[in-house]
């Protein structure tokens, strides 16, 4: 760190000034950079605390107040720096320093336990604990600058050893230091993206801080012997997790799952969509900006004393080496045999729990290894019974399945106050049955759903999102396209977006599709409400318009992927909102009546569909339920004071009908069921044979009506627990998971008769 003009005598490693005789030290201020990382440090905390919620100028005013306040506040003896700093003085500043991390981390704790409890004791008590908060983080700030200028005052010494011969070995572990510590900003540069609350950035285990530490080191080691020197190394790791830190905190909050790399094969499907959504500038970006800065003062220093450690490349054998170390480690800890799974029920859960690296690598794992192998599986255990059990119908029903883009019902899981029943029309159906499906995912995941319900199988097993992107549906033959095709069913398709989108356009074919409609350009009219587009009613005409065109009186398969309630929910005036809400849901009160108002066109056009099949000459049944909930349901408040399982399910819910125009039998449905219970209820109500795998998961639905793609599951009393294979009292799900597995991934010990009828 360089302090005034540059032109001062440099230190000796005795203490001594360097030139002839001993002059005054000189107390100068800090330059313009120093006073900058003071100024992004202290908004960033300051403003994280606030967390405040508006828009880019708003949050900007914000800080620069809040630099400002603080900057007014601190003494201006503490905006000045020494040239010499004592051990004894940096080891106490240290020992302070970690007291005070570990008193930060229990205040917030301390106060999020509280919080709860002052709001149910009233506003007065409530705006103690605030100022008891606010003024906490005050007190703090002090003992905050302190450290960051016994940080700058090491750094400092650590450049003027280095002008000194007899400095070489206390620089070069000043190097050291240095790239370790701009290491420690990128770990927490990707826990900001998830920072929800601070458990995610001090909850993490020891072992695992660890480990992510020697994931990210290895990165930049990586880095490092490609380009040479540490400092450029450092710099290109710091760019590249500034930009997935601040892109994983968008995919977050829009998508509902982090960005890990198995993500990046939908990044056309993201950038197709991503004009739907209004980017928020909220503070954690800017924490992480903030972040960056901080790394780049850092290397600055780093490179005034690089000279003194080894190149990366001149210490090939032994940077080789230190990387292979890390990678056994890495594979010793995720790879092993029998090791276990660190993305579980929870992304949150598993990044507050590991840090992100971890979760990174286990990604990477699922990856090589898409499907879970179920603990016990055997294929000889599976069941022997293979007789397909004969149907009902004389005829067989021509079956519509609608996959609806983001249908919920917000009322389920908030209290909305809403000025009219907006869903009245949807459940005034004459002999409609309703109920409710749990999808796999939270607030996106359209694939997963997608995949759950054509195919009956569970996401539990599949260990990587976007099924469609990577498994090849022509080597493993059983899902619900395939099932009817058998049964003497033409199958088509269609969906308004790009047919690049999960890969639908190879994955419909291999599914089993006759014949599919994707692409905007293949529809002649998708229809606007305001700036929304590719309204329900509209994908109806185009699905009618088709079904009539059939010339032979085979029975017909058609699905219909959604588009009209797709994020975000921005688009239109609030003028044109016909649904308005009494609650107060802050800056997402637009988004919920936005939402709100095309649920209910939804419903409405669902309705209308209905009317017009009912006047048709062939038999039919419909079956609609919502893809996922709205990207924006957990930031809601919850109607109840859910359990964490029970609250996983409750942000899982969505709405489901059947319904028929010849009086089909559906009292097997259930008030609750699992997404990948539908299509076997469906065939059930149409009369058409069962085979093994379907009548398995329609026993397990008398059992356990819900089973999540997390593992967490209600049984028939609605009690909830967390999925465990050794528990005998989960039995029924184990016996179906290893009938799944069979289905997925068993390779030579793939048995069709189990899961689908024979050829003709």
């Amino acid at each position: 760190m360089r302090i005034g003009n540059g032109r001062a005598p440099a230190l000796r490693s005795s203490g001594a000034l360097a030139g002839e005789g001993k002059r005054p030290v000189k107390k100068e201020p800090w330059r313009g950079g120093e006073r900058l990382i003071l100024w992004i440090s202290f908004s960033a905390i300051v403003v994280m605390s606030c967390r405040l919620k508006a828009d880019k100028l708003v949050t900007a005013g914000w800080i620069i107040l809040a630099s400002a306040a603080v900057l007014a506040l601190l003494p201006r003896r503490w905006l000045a720096l020494q040239r010499r700093c004592g051990w004894r003085r940096a080891a106490a500043m240290a020992l302070f320093a970690l007291a005070f991390g570990l008193l930060f981390r229990s205040r917030w704790m301390s106060v999020t336990r509280f919080l709860p409890m002052a709001r149910r004791l009233g506003l007065p008590w409530s705006v103690l604990v605030n100022i008891a908060s606010a003024g906490g983080m005050l007190l703090a700030l002090p003992f905050l600058s302190r450290l960051f200028l016994t940080a700058g005052e090491l750094v400092s010494r650590a450049e003027a050893a280095a002008a000194d011969r007899a400095g070489r070995l206390p620089a070069r572990w000043a190097g050291y230091f240095l790239v370790l510590a701009v290491v420690w900003l990128q770990y927490y540069q990707m826990q900001f993206g998830v920072a929800l609350f601070p458990q995610s950035l001090y909850g993490v285990r020891l072992e695992y801080f660890l480990l992510d530490l020697c994931v990210f080191l290895a990165v930049n080691l990586v880095l490092a012997l490609l380009l040479g020197r540490w400092s450029r190394a450092l710099l290109a790791g710091t760019a590249l997790f500034t930009v997935w830190g601040v892109a994983n905190f968008y995919v977050y909050r829009l998508h509902g799952s982090p960005l890990y790399l198995s993500e990046l094969a939908n990044t056309g499907t993201a950038l197709n969509v991503l004009s739907n959504y209004r980017v928020r500038f909220t503070n954690l970006p800017f924490v992480i900006l903030g972040l960056a800065v901080l790394a780049l003062r850092l290397l600055r220093a780093l490179r005034r004393v690089e000279s003194c450690l080894p190149a990366p490349r001149r210490a090939l054998p032994a940077r080789l080496g230190l990387l292979t170390a890390e990678a056994a480690l890495i594979a010793l800890v995720f790879f092993r045999p029998g090791a276990g799974d660190v993305l579980g029920w929870s992304n949150y859960d598993a990044i507050s729990r590991y840090g992100f690296a971890p979760c990174v690598v286990d990604d990477i794992k699922h990856m090589a290894r898409p499907f879970r192998i179920p603990p016990g599986y055997r294929a000889d255990a599976l069941p022997a019974e293979t007789e397909i059990r004969q149907g009902t119908a004389e005829t067989a029903p021509d079956i519509i399945l609608i996959l609806n883009e983001s249908f919920c019902d917000l009322d389920d899981y908030t209290e909305l106050r809403a000025d009219r029943d907006f869903l009245a029309p949807f459940y005034s159906i004459p002999g409609a049955v309703y109920g409710h499906a749990v999808t796999p995912s939270i607030g996106g995941g359209t694939n997963n759903s997608e995949y759950e319900l054509l195919t009956a199988n569970s996401m539990y097993l599949i260990s990587a999102p976007a099924p469609f992107n990577f498994i090849d549906f022509t080597r493993r033959p059983s899902n619900a396209v395939q099932y009817l095709k058998r049964l003497g069913y033409s199958a088509f398709a269609m969906h308004i977006q790009s047919a690049s989108n999960y890969a639908r356009s190879t994955a419909y074919p291999a599914l089993g599709f006759d014949d599919t409609l994707l692409g905007w350009e293949s529809w002649p009219d998708f229809g606007r409400y305001g700036n929304r587009v590719g309204l329900d009613a509209n994908y109806y005409q185009a699905m009618l318009h088709r079904y009539g065109q059939y010339e032979t009186d085979a029975p017909r398969f058609l699905y219909v992927l959604t588009f009209q309630n797709h994020g975000g929910y921005e688009k239109n005036d609030a003028a044109l909102d016909t649904v308005r809400v009494g609650a107060n849901f802050g800056d997402l009160t637009d988004d919920v009546e936005e939402f709100l108002t095309s649920v209910s066109l939804a419903g409405e056009a669902f309705r209308d569909l209905t009317e017009t099949l009912s006047a048709a000459d062939r038999p039919v049944i419909v079956c609609m339920v919502g893809d996922h909930c709205p990207s924006f349901l957990p930031q809601l408040p919850a109607r109840e004071d859910w359990s964490e399982l029970e609250e996983q399910i409750a942000q899982r819910v969505v709405p489901y009908v059947m319904w028929s125009n010849y009086g089909a039998d559906f009292s097997g449905c259930t008030e609750y069921m699992s997404m990948f219970g539908l299509m076997p209820e469906v065939i059930r109500a149409a009369g058409l044979p069962l085979t093994q795998y379907y009548r398995t998961i329609l026993a397990l639905k008398e059992r356990f009506p819900v089973v999540a793609a997390n593992g967490v599951y209600a049984d028939a009393d609605g009690v909830t627990g967390l999925y465990e294979p050794e528990d005998p009292a989960c039995g029924p799900i184990t016996e179906y998971l290893h009938m799944e597995y069979n289905a997925v991934a068993a390779g030579m010990d793939y048995r069709d008769e189990l899961f689908l009828p024979p050829l003709p």
